[in-house]
């Protein structure tokens, strides 16, 4: 990635994410945002006319918005490429602002003066660096001779003005006639003037027309090395900045941010929001199913796990170093993700096996760590074999004859006290060989995956024959962790015990970054998910230890924490939003046979959540960023629009530029989806 390629990209989409607030006007005027769909509903079920047709349809107000929602984005791209074009040409020609502005004034009919700006202007006598001061009078001189331009008049040229264009497409005579107007009076000031087409649309006539009247216009074509003609040449050759290849690596990002706008224009709110949705796919490669093969990130399964290519989509946006936050560790996919990319990665979880295996996974190796490892290994394997070492003690897992066969358990059992015996307590080998065992006791298990949570394959576990064939599992989950462990993040990683409601009592601040994915609102229980791992390495002994961690833990209901629930009620201060009121209520509707304590569940969820919310005031610098990764809810047909009420949360602290993407469709419910809710602190 480019050394500017962060700052260039932010240009360009500050510019871009304007077009997401299109609201249609109606006919209203020219001031104000533009209506909202009640306020459409509204105007239009007040007039006789359009309300027997119909027109109120919501339906309408989605096909206005998309409309002039497109010419927003045509324009808003155009926008941002001639921002972008004259913090390019400042920058690589090393002139300052005061160099670059151009502007002229004319005399109106009615006597006023009015002042005309041009995109960006190029003085020669301000560029100090001699090898391009020449190579930009040389295209200056080669460009003129192509217009026929007297050589008196090129003699009297100082520099370039240049106006920048995304397309130009139209025959707008008035137009035109303002641009040659520009180029006369361009000549008239001593300066030589160049239309800048950023893409290859452009009418014929057009072009011919400005040509004629000594306009050098250079147009979006790739495949030519001639600066004369093609924008991307001029760029490269004689500016000294190849924006061909900044589009090019950017192009995901932009494109996936014009996705976002289109889905975002193409709904009318809630009454139409599902369309645009019903188009998004069910994308294996966001979930955790991605990282199943992806080095580090693939070496335990955690079946809620958001996938690692969202995070690096979002971390490619960022090539300067970063402080990057993720308040809820899971795997740690974030951080690891963010030290790959040379970022200072913290991360906190309140599950000491997550924070265990966060710090193993985000580790730095040496060869020599590795190669004791794989020694280590060669005695562990002699001593199961040779039954030199006496089982380890059964986990008291509950119905663990449904997990596991005779004949794993006791090669587990065997294994494990051969780790033990042969490696160092709190060792790295000891480590690596631990997150090989967690492979090998999932692989040998019963349970199964084809669901959003961890069950089982069948009710009767098949007898698997104690051989080599164990064994042989266990080293090919060795190799595939020593693999990883070989490739060594190149930043920094801090794994954190802590409570993510508490956020500025663990980890010190401030942060540029905040990447993550929560727990969602779906009574998912990340120690369920867990609990095998957590049984075996003595994280956890007992049924209610399991279901107190769950109660202390955001989201959860596992065990004790469901009886709990019953008990509960909000504090007086906790969160109060229409999102969430409305919903909280027919949940609890006396229909539904367990409606109390589920609507108690969101509520505690959410009033954890903005607690959590309210801790990163402390954490936040100016300009910081968040990406919270959540998906929607139901409970009892009832949708709980959670991307929204995280939404507004950010809104109520401060949090501006807050949005809802959509990203993906979750593998459930026709109506559930996964979005992205980004927002940025002021400044």
């Amino acid at each position: 990635m480019g050394a500017k390629d962060a700052e260039y990209l932010k240009i360009v989409l500050d510019a871009i994410r304007v077009c997401s607030q299109y609201k249609p006007k109606f006919g209203q005027g020219s001031k104000g945002g533009g209506l909202t769909l009640e306020q459409f509903r509204e105007l239009y079920q007040r007039d006789a006319f359009y309300s027997w047709f119909g027109l109120d349809n919501p339906m309408m107000y989605a096909a206005h918005k998309a409309t002039g929602g497109m010419t927003s984005a045509y324009r808003q791209i155009g926008i941002g490429c001639e921002r972008l074009f004259r913090r390019v040409v400042r920058d690589s020609m090393g002139l300052s602002e005061e160099d670059v502005t151009w502007s002229y004034q004319v005399t109106l009919p009615s006597g006023r003066k009015r002042t005309l700006y041009l995109d960006r202007r190029v003085p020669l006598d301000k560029i100090n660096d001699k090898v391009k001061r020449d190579r930009f009078h040389r295209w200056m001189n080669e460009s003129a001779k192509m217009l026929d331009v007297d050589d008196k008049v090129f003699g009297s040229l100082s520099g370039t003005i240049f106006e920048v264009r995304q397309g130009y497409k139209s025959k707008d005579s008035k137009r035109q006639n303002a641009d040659i107007a520009n180029a006369a009076t361009a000549y008239t000031k001593g300066y030589f003037p160049c239309a800048i087409i950023l893409s290859g649309q452009i009418d014929g006539d057009v072009l011919m027309r400005y040509r004629a009247e000594k306009w050098s216009v250079v147009t979006g074509i790739l495949g030519t090395t001639d600066p004369l003609i093609s924008t991307y040449d001029f760029m490269r050759e004689v500016i000294g900045y190849d924006l061909a290849a900044f589009f090019e690596r950017n192009s995901s990002t932009l494109r996936g941010e014009i996705d976002a706008i289109l889905h975002s224009l193409t709904s009318a709110g809630d009454d139409v929001n599902v369309i645009a949705r019903e188009k998004l796919r069910q994308r294996a490669d966001y979930t955790h199913k991605f990282n199943a093969s992806t080095g580090r990130h693939g070496w335990l399964r955690l079946t809620p796990a958001y996938s690692v290519k969202i995070v690096e989509e979002l971390m490619a946006q960022h090539d300067r170093p970063r402080r990057v936050l993720d308040p809820f560790c899971g795997t740690a996919t974030t951080a690891l993700s963010a030290a790959y990319h040379g970022h200072e990665g913290i991360t906190t979880d309140i599950n000491p096996f997550l924070v265990w295996l966060g710090s193993v996974k985000t580790a730095q190796y040496a060869g020599a760590t590795i190669a004791s490892t794989r020694a280590a290994y060669a005695r562990v394997i002699d001593a199961v074999r040779r039954g030199t070492v006496d089982p380890a003690e059964t986990p008291s897992i509950h119905n663990i004859d449904r997990w596991w066969c005779t004949e794993a358990l006791t090669f587990l059992r065997k294994l494990k006290s051969g780790i033990e015996a042969e490696s160092e307590k709190q060792s790295p080998e000891r480590d690596l060989l631990l997150v090989a065992f967690c492979r090998t006791l999932i692989g040998l298990s019963n349970a199964a995956f084809n669901h959003q949570s961890m069950s089982f394959k069948d009710d009767i576990q098949l007898s698997i024959p104690y051989d080599a064939d164990m064994e042989r599992r266990f080293n090919d989950d060795l190799q595939f962790v020593l693999d990883g462990a070989n490739d060594n993040p190149g930043g920094t990683v801090q794994v954190v015990f802590g409570d993510a409601r508490n956020l500025e009592r663990v980890v010190d601040g401030p942060f540029d970054l905040i990447v993550t994915s929560p727990p969602y609102a779906n009574r998912m229980s990340y120690i369920r998910e867990l609990r095998p791992y957590m049984y075996w390495l003595g994280f956890l002994d007992n049924g209610r230890d399991a279901g107190e961690l769950d109660w202390s833990a955001i989201g959860g209901t596992w065990g004790v924490a469901t009886s709990r629930l019953i008990g509960w009620e909000p504090p007086k201060e906790s969160l109060t939003h229409p999102l969430l009121d409305a919903p909280l209520g027919r949940i609890a509707h006396g229909d539904n046979k367990n409606g109390v304590i589920l609507a108690k569940y969101v509520a505690r969820y959410f009033n954890d959540i903005q607690e959590h919310v309210n801790s990163l005031l402390a954490l936040v610098r100016k300009g910081s960023e968040l990406h919270y990764i959540v998906g929607n809810s139901t409970f009892y047909s009832v949708l709980l629009s959670v991307e929204r009420i995280y939404a507004a949360m950010f809104e109520d602290v401060g949090f501006e530029d807050v949005r809802c993407c959509a990203i993906r469709k979750r593998n459930s419910k026709k109506e559930l989806f996964e979005f992205d809710v980004s927002a940025r602190w002021p400044g």
